[in-house]
């Protein structure tokens, strides 16, 4: 088995599908249901036009949401960007211009930034978690839609092999060589969305054993 999250994830969705992976304060994914979910989110990226080394910005707080787009950009191939969601339509622009960017995941509370910064870099699409507010919507070389037509994207049957993304080498792009460990540093900085009550995510893999090994810390009140 190729060692990357992705492949991973398959194995162990191979091995217990109904253990839990993710759990939030109000959602409990189980490796079957997150790796269904992020095999829809590589079918949308591809569908939408991503190419193997495509770069996605992901700018999204602790939210299932994130595991599931993190997977699913790996499993297409993509190059993860993960970015602050308090980051300016001028911070994101200068990420944007230097990773190639034409692809964000993003929530409602960033995606009117996002947006403008894409749209000045040639636009691209966007898919929001939440209601995309007005300022997104208005940009005409920006698509946007729900995040939900990421996570229910019909898939291949049989879903394709989760592919090893390619990271840019140095001085191509400014994306962590660590996108877990940026995630951890920003993914703070906003709040969850509506419906989103707990920042905190318990996410789990297992090792060579069958044994869970915890990820990141048990969800907060």
């Amino acid at each position: 088995m190729s060692f990357n999250l992705a492949a991973i994830l398959r194995d162990s969705a191979r091995r217990a599908p109904e253990h839990p992976a993710v759990i939030a304060a109000d959602t409990t994914l189980t490796y079957a249901a997150l790796d269904a979910a992020s095999d829809s989110v590589a079918a949308a990226l591809v569908a939408a036009g991503l190419r193997a080394g495509d770069a996605v910005l992901l700018q999204l707080p602790n939210i299932p949401e994130f595991v599931m787009s993190l997977h699913g950009i790996l499993k297409a191939g993509g190059v993860i960007i993960p970015t602050n969601t308090l980051y300016k339509a001028g911070e994101l622009s200068w990420v944007m211009e230097n990773a190639a960017v034409r692809f964000v995941i993003t929530v409602a509370e960033s995606a009117g930034e996002a947006a403008i910064a894409l749209q000045g870099n040639g636009g691209g699409a966007m898919w929001v978690v939440g209601e995309a507010p007005a300022a997104a919507v208005a940009q005409p070389a920006v698509t946007v839609r729900p995040f939900a037509e990421l996570s229910a994207h019909a898939v291949p049957d049989p879903a394709p092999a989760p592919t090893v993304a390619a990271q840019p080498t140095p001085g191509e792009a400014p994306a962590p060589a660590d996108p877990l460990a940026e995630h951890s540093r920003t993914s703070e900085s906003l709040a969850p969305p509506e419906g989103h009550s707990g920042r905190r995510l318990a996410v789990s893999l297992l090792d060579d054993d069958g044994a869970v090994a915890d990820l990141e810390g048990a969800p907060g009140p």
